[in-house]
């Protein structure tokens, strides 16, 4: 414990995890690291309270611990050490640390004041308090003033080091201090200094520029920066700025994507999730095939979700209502709902006007989806102004949580006063209908179907409804009145297999077997490219024609041969929960034929999606039926 050599080892590898975790965005185990630095120079610097070098590393870690996330901002530090000689330890938090940083570099340039490194360090430390916790403008303009004297000391110690030029630049940039003249010479003389190393450098004088509206130097410095370091961020940050300000906003997005995949940066996290969420805002946004493969191919939702959520811990309380949005839309794409409504609220809070209603809306959609209705129905009458999303997300939420007489009228009140074109009207009907039809049974639910279908264009999912409705309750006539209507949709790419389906069970229906089966593999015959085509003839061959047994491996291979298909269509992305169900169905297909294929197709399913239940249920009764 007292061998210093060791000790101090000790604490150089703690600071070193620290700053390792901390480029993963791990900022927990950055702070324990930290702690663990902290109290292993503390027990070096009292075996040797003369070295420099303990100071400094304390200083740092102390910097760096500050600057972290507010809840993760604090250490535990000697009462000694710490100023507090009545109490064995101190806990310190956020400006205390920047403090106590301060005075280490002042302990180890009182050791040692020819080096111009510890200037640097301290004009940094006076900096980095002024802009995160100088809320006091005198407070700020007195810190940013030090940290110049001390930058210019560096200087003056060290002229030939371009981090001390490019330090000055920065904190006269500062809008306190606001001396862009003093500033551009500072930036300029560190890339005089060193042209092959001083990237952030360029970048900063590309900062310059582009704030005073001169994007075409702004451009020339960044790509200077680009060719002295093609890793440097704030370069990459900067191109993508001046793409965005140009109205390029593919290639801005493209560029702050590449900023992401460098490594976080507050400015590019929250300037990609803008971008995502504008690409998903669009309706046929999977009809641009650039758009499709930048949130598809590149992977956008997972990247930027992982993005704007280190920027929004990052920033805490200063969280921005957008950011908290971005995260919260990405979040509920995701299916996280639990991290949607946490950054709704959060935004909610911060918003006014129209702003929180849009919010909070967002926020009621994702309760639903957890299933927390009375708390979703809350969240809607918190809605000021009556919008008819917010007032169809209500009268959904009443009917979650049951209380249909206030559904009803949520319902009528959009229809009558708030849908403003036949579309709408038609959705709000169809939704009344199925809330009727739960407490009120199939007249009603009959009667205002009809008012909808009899709409100038009503939606198929009119037809569908009333068609589902008139097979569940043999009504012969409505059936075949609305199958009439949905046979021109027969080819449709999107609706053609749900059409198909219900046309298959009109036909059973009528005790048309034959005529089911046949029409179906018609069908597929018809249309041999489409997976959702070969899905429903083999439920069908499985659920109504599992005689004779040879139904059942062309049922399971058709089942195989629609994932396989699936798989290789360009246009979409196949879910590993749907090849997993598909598997499972394709092994149940073959279980009274085959007892090996049916073991191993259950084994791919669960392999496929280890989270699948029918994958699992399908596997239980293979090992079942083993025993």
């Amino acid at each position: 414990e007292k061998y210093f050599p060791a000790v101090k080892g000790i604490a150089e590898s703690y600071a070193g995890l620290c700053y390792y975790r901390l480029g993963q965005r791990l900022v927990g185990k950055a702070r324990d690291h930290a702690q663990s630095a902290v109290d292993y120079v503390t027990r070096a610097i009292k075996l040797k309270p003369n070295f420099v070098c303990l100071w400094k590393l304390l200083a740092n870690v102390l910097d760096t611990v500050a600057e972290f996330p507010r809840p993760r901002s604090h250490l535990l530090i000697e009462g000694g050490l710490a100023g507090v000689v009545h109490r064995k330890n101190a806990l310190l938090e956020g400006e205390k640390l920047f403090e106590l940083a301060s005075r280490c570099y002042s302990r180890a340039i009182k050791i040692n004041g020819d080096d111009s490194l510890l200037w640097y360090e301290l004009a940094l430390n006076h900096y980095r308090r002024a802009t995160r916790f100088g809320t006091v403008r005198e407070e700020s303009v007195k810190k940013l003033s030090s940290a110049v004297e001390a930058a210019k000391q560096a200087i003056k110690l060290e002229p030939s080091r371009w981090q001390n030029w490019n330090l000055l630049g920065v904190i006269c940039a500062n809008k306190e201090i606001n001396n862009l003249a003093l500033a551009q010479h500072c930036f300029i003389e560190a890339i005089s200094v060193d042209k092959k190393t001083a990237a952030v450098g360029w970048s900063n004088l590309g900062v310059m520029y582009l704030l005073q509206g001169s994007i075409g130097l702004a451009n020339k410095a960044f790509g200077r920066a680009q060719q002295t370091d093609t890793t440097c961020i704030n370069a990459w940050i900067g191109q993508a700025s001046i793409a965005e300000q140009m109205g390029h906003a593919e290639e801005a997005m493209d560029l702050f994507r590449h900023c992401t995949q460098l490594g976080y940066h507050p400015e590019s996290a929250l300037s990609y999730a803008h971008w995502v969420c504008s690409v998903l805002s669009e309706e046929d946004y999977s009809k641009n095939k650039r758009n499709q493969f930048a949130i598809e191919n590149m992977h956008a939702l997972p990247l930027s979700h992982d993005s704007i959520q280190w920027h929004c811990i990052d920033k805490h309380d200063e969280a921005s209502v957008e950011a908290l949005s971005f995260l919260g839309n990405i979040s509920s794409r995701l299916g996280l709902w639990a991290t949607a409504c946490e950054a709704y609220r959060k935004a909610a809070a911060k918003a006014n006007g129209q702003q929180k209603d849009h919010i909070l809306c967002d926020l009621g959609q994702c309760l639903l989806k957890r299933k927390l209705y009375s708390e979703a129905v809350e969240c809607f009458q918190q809605v000021s102004e009556a919008t008819y999303q917010a007032t169809v997300g209500k009268a959904l939420a009443y009917f979650k949580a049951g209380q249909y007489q206030e559904s009803y009228a949520e319902y009528e009140g959009a229809l009558n006063w708030l849908a403003t074109s036949d579309l709408e009207k038609a959705y709000v009907l169809i939704a009344m209908s199925a809330m009727v039809y739960a407490f009120q049974g199939e007249a009603d639910a009959k009667t205002i179907l009809f008012q909808c279908i009899t709409l100038p264009e009503p939606p198929i999912e009119a037809l569908f409804s009333a068609c589902a409705l008139g097979l569940l309750h043999k009504d012969h006539v409505l059936t075949e009145l609305v199958i009439k209507e949905l046979r021109k949709y027969e080819d449709d790419p999107k609706h053609g297999h749900h059409v198909v389906y219900l046309v298959s069970q009109f036909y059973w229906a009528n005790k048309q077997k034959s005529q089911s089966l046949a029409y179906l593999v018609s069908q597929v015959h018809k249309w041999p490219a489409r997976a959702k085509l070969r899905q429903v003839l083999a439920i069908s061959l499985l659920k109504n024609h599992r005689t004779p047994k040879q139904n059942l491996i062309v049922a399971s291979g058709i089942a195989q041969s629609a994932l396989v298909l699936d798989l290789h269509d360009r246009q979409g992305s196949t879910r590993a929960e749907d090849a997993a169900k598909w598997l499972a169905v394709a092994s149940e297909a073959v279980r009274p034929v085959d007892e090996r294929r049916r073991r191993v197709l259950a084994q791919k399913a669960v392999h496929v999606d280890p989270t699948c239940r029918e994958a699992w249920s399908s596997l239980i009764r293979v090992l079942q039926a083993k025993k």
